[in-house]
């Protein structure tokens, strides 16, 4: 029963979707780790909740990615699959709105089935740019980790240098996941 384009070209059924995605995020039930249990779902778990009330549906389990290709159409378990990685990765106050962000960027009776591809195009040849500051940034820290360790307070500055790693890299990866949300809704936006 999948969809030929997104929301079935039915802007009524958008509508509810993003109904009872915002009833879920005012009542604290979009949540990190889960899909769909007592009530309280990650942000899948919580589209796919969304559509069941909208469409009247409940013949699917709420982790099926594949639910997706009956709401945007084919290639939306792809894009589901990447809405779900990218929620998981983002600062919880932008993690909250994201499942309504995404779900809002799609235009019903549109075809998004290209969407997730390019994205994932665009992903490779940002990481490849990135790599080469990640090694630099590696070989810094080496070499400061080197040099605390000819100091007789080795262990703290070593500590202290993992601390300040550890405080980088979960900056940096809501930024990254920040970027790839931006990203991602800037394609689906760019379907005409």
């Amino acid at each position: 029963m999948t969809a030929l384009a997104a929301y079935d070209n039915d802007q009524a059924i958008k509508d509810m979707i993003l109904e009872q995605l915002a009833a879920h995020r005012g009542a604290d039930e979009i949540v990190k780790g889960r899909y769909w249990e007592n009530g309280k779902g990650c942000a899948v778990g919580c589209t796919l909740h969304s559509f069941a009330v909208a469409s009247g549906r409940s013949d699917f389990k709420f982790s099926e990615h594949a639910v997706y290709d009956d709401i945007f159409g084919p290639g939306g378990q792809l894009l589901g699959r990447l809405e779900d990685q990218i929620f998981e990765g983002l600062p919880n106050d932008a993690a909250r709105f994201w499942p309504e962000r995404f779900a809002k960027a799609f235009a019903p009776g549109r075809d998004y089935s290209h969407v997730g591809w390019e994205f994932l195009n665009w992903l490779l040849a940002e990481s490849a740019a990135a790599s080469a500051v990640k090694g630099a940034w590696s070989v810094a820290l080496a070499a400061a980790a080197g040099v605390a360790s000819a100091v007789s307070c080795a262990a703290i500055l070593a500590a202290a240098a993992r601390a300040a790693e550890t405080k980088r890299l979960e900056l940096e990866f809501g930024v990254v996941n920040s970027k790839m949300a931006d990203k991602l809704i800037e394609l689906i936006e760019a379907v005409s």
